[in-house]
């Protein structure tokens, strides 16, 4: 009798141990139900971030979800991050509270259109052309460093014929959104910042525009930098635009074109 008591009880306490062992095992990896919702409900995340676009899974790890495209050579990140108690980021403790962090998805896109980015500036006679080299520190190619914003130094008595090479240029940037939509189900964001200097050789003062976003639906009328508003928050300036030296290495573009009574061209 003993014997089958003692037998009860080390089976009782093996049942005990294991249902506390599951049940740490379970406290201590579970996040709780915000993250586990995170989890669940991540593929239709994706789906709005790359309005439909079909993608696939490739790996994980932990947080980290990497996704690429199927129809062409695109990979993104997706990470669950906590939410922390402090008010200046810094993590003091986690309060429960998950959200979505969208990494390069959109950098990754126009780092794919980067060298149609940059051709739409050729053949246009413009003074001068820099791209940025989309290059990291240590010289290999990155989208982290793709172009998404174009600036533009033109002179006031630059001839209509200059003018329209501007604006052809501007709506073959156009084109490229155009193209873009075709690996979607659904609208995205996906665009291109113009960022216009009006140059007065004269007066050696610089104006800037507004600034004007490119995406798939701006229309021709749109795009012609003749009508582009001034931007009542710029200041005049006397200085000169940057000098090559100082661009960035950014593949942002940055585009001169001269008028006719220059004299002396900037220098770089």
């Amino acid at each position: 009798m003993r014997q089958h008591i003692s037998d009860k009880l080390l089976a009782s306490g093996a049942v005990v141990m294991a249902a506390v062992c599951l049940g740490g095992c379970f406290f201590g990896n579970s996040k709780g139900k915000n993250y586990q919702e995170h989890v669940d409900n991540i593929d239709e995340h994706v789906d709005e971030l790359t309005g439909g676009e079909k993608v696939k899974l490739v790996d994980q790890q932990g947080d980290r979800y990497i996704y690429e495209c199927k129809d062409r050579d695109v990979t993104f990140t997706v990470m669950i991050s906590e939410n922390t108690a402090s008010l200046d980021g810094s993590f003091v403790h986690g309060t429960g509270s998950y959200y979505y962090i969208d990494t390069y998805y959109d950098s990754a896109v126009h780092y794919y259109w980067q060298e149609e980015f940059e051709k739409t500036a050729e053949g246009k006679g413009f003074d001068f052309v820099n791209f940025g080299d989309c290059t990291d520190s240590k010289g290999e190619e990155s989208y982290n460093f793709s172009g998404e914003t174009l600036f533009i130094y033109v002179d006031k008595d630059c001839t209509d014929e200059q003018i329209e090479n501007v604006n052809q240029m501007l709506r073959e940037v156009r084109d490229i959104c155009i193209k873009e939509t075709e690996f979607h189900k659904k609208d995205t964001d996906f665009d291109y910042a113009i960022v216009l200097y009006w140059y007065d050789p004269e007066t050696n003062i610089t104006k800037r525009t507004e600034y004007v976003w490119i995406d798939a639906d701006t229309t021709d009328k749109e795009l012609d930098i003749r009508t582009f508003g001034e931007d009542p928050m710029a200041d005049e300036s006397r200085i000169q635009p940057p000098a090559a030296a100082v661009f960035s290495t950014v593949g942002d573009g940055h585009i001169f074109v001269y008028g006719t009574a220059r004299e002396v061209q900037w220098e770089y």
